[in-house]
C-alpha cells in the first residue's frame, strides 16, 4: 500500500535546487512538515555547492 502521508521530491526556482520530503499529519487541523537539503549556488548558475556549504530547508503549513 502506498504511504499518502510522506512524499520526496526535488523543488527548482532560480535561486534554490532542493531534494525534500514531506510528512503530513492530522492532529487537531491538517499539519504538513518540509525538510530538505539545497544543493544549488545562489549565483543564478547551475553550480552544485560543496558538501559543508549545504542548508538546510524547513517548512510548516497547514489547512484553515
Amino acid at each position: 500500500l502506498p504511504n499518502k502521508s510522506f512524499s520526496v521530491f526535488t523543488e527548482y526556482n532560480s535561486d534554490q535546487l532542493v531534494l525534500a520530503a514531506s510528512k503530513k499529519f492530522s492532529i487537531i487541523k491538517p499539519i504538513r512538515l518540509t525538510f530538505g537539503i539545497n544543493f544549488l549556488e545562489p549565483s543564478g548558475t547551475t553550480k552544485i555547492k560543496d558538501k559543508e556549504d549545504l542548508n538546510w530547508v524547513f517548512r510548516v503549513s497547514t489547512a484553515f
